[in-house]
């Protein structure tokens, strides 16, 4: 009996981390949208000084930690954070996807693929013109395409931190914000309206 609860306390402790393994993006055919929050695992660079080599390296690899909110927020910090994520393309026949930053206000964004093998970057951001954009959004949008299984990385830092991550293929971002657009049009349509209106009773 002692033997197999030894056992049985070996067996958990080895498998508990494979449990706590943060689980892909997987792509499935009929689905165009994602949040993908829960699906990163996110580390806190104090220094600022990390690259793409070292945070892919086996020192600080083991070192992220699973997301536990579908936007993790940090707040006003003067760390780095790094959120890494995987996806699988098993059954979609989309090619091209969209990963969306979507806290506007973000200072620094940068986004880390794979390229011929290298490492690949595109750095945008609140305090960067509007041109560094891959993609003309409101959003800090990168295209990809992901392969049976894909790692990506992001690096952000600010005044204020956080990761709202959406992946959305070219239609869905497209249909989105139309319909955004919509809705803010008639919401100025109105205040216009509103200001016009009383300028006349005045």
């Amino acid at each position: 009996m002692i033997k197999f609860i030894f056992a049985l306390f070996i067996f958990l402790s080895i498998s508990r981390p494979l449990l706590a393994e943060t689980p892909p993006v997987i792509l499935i055919d009929g689905r165009e949208y994602y949040e993908i929050g829960l699906n990163l695992d996110i580390l806190e660079d104090p220094t600022g000084k990390l690259t793409i080599d070292d945070v892919n390296g086996p020192e600080w690899a083991g070192k992220f930690k699973k997301s536990e909110k579908k936007i993790p927020n940090f707040g006003f910090s003067k760390s780095a954070f790094w959120a890494r994520v995987r996806i699988q393309n098993k059954a979609s026949d989309q090619k091209v996807w969209i990963i969306s930053h979507n806290f506007v206000l973000q200072d620094h964004v940068t986004f880390f693929k794979k390229t011929k093998g290298k490492w690949s970057s595109i750095s945008t951001g609140d305090t960067y013109p509007f041109k560094t954009r891959e993609i003309e959004d409101k959003a800090f949008s990168f295209k990809i395409k992901p392969m049976a299984s894909s790692l990506y990385f992001l690096r952000i830092t600010g005044a204020s931190s956080q990761f709202n991550l959406s992946l959305f293929s070219p239609q869905a971002l497209m249909q989105m914000r139309t319909a955004d657009n919509l809705v803010s049009g008639l919401f100025f349509g109105l205040v216009i309206s509103m200001v016009l209106y009383n300028l006349f009773i005045f």
